[in-house]
């Protein structure tokens, strides 16, 4: 893993399990995990995050959300791989890009919405959010 990773690096797993000793086995043998870049993180409360069939969805507007049961909701440009992508090969081929503005504006206010689902204790599903993001572009309206 050191070989691909870097200490402070951004990364998606699964958790396959947490020994009595606290040792968590990780499942990262999957293009769809690994490395992150070109996104954002949000925090909030765990119990918010509905279980779902898939926890990283690509939304109509070009952008993807990874929402963690933990919590954490990874908002960012989508994840370009193949089926035969491997580990090894999709997280070292994750570069930083240069984001257009229209595509940061929109992952700052997906960011907003999930903020403010938070502060409102609702439930946080990709349809609820996308519903918030239609209506907020509709009328224009701005986080500021």
């Amino acid at each position: 893993m050191k070989s691909i990773l870097d200490e402070g690096d951004v990364i998606c797993t699964e958790v396959q399990r947490v020994q009595s000793e606290g040792i968590c086995h990780l499942h990262t043998r999957s293009a769809k995990y690994g490395k992150l870049a070109n996104g954002m993180v949000v925090k909030v409360p765990n119990k918010l995050i509905q279980r779902q069939a898939q926890h990283i969805v690509k939304l109509k507007y070009g952008i993807q959300l990874i929402l963690g049961l933990n919590g954490y909701v990874w908002i960012s440009l989508p994840f370009e791989h193949s089926h035969t992508d491997t580990l090894n090969y999709s997280s070292s081929s994750v570069k930083p890009e240069i984001v257009n503005s229209n595509i940061r504006k929109s992952i700052v206010m997906l960011a907003f919405i999930i903020k403010l689902f938070g502060l409102k204790n609702m439930q946080i599903t990709p349809e609820r959010i996308c519903k918030v993001f239609d209506r907020f572009t509709e009328l224009h309206l701005s986080y500021k």
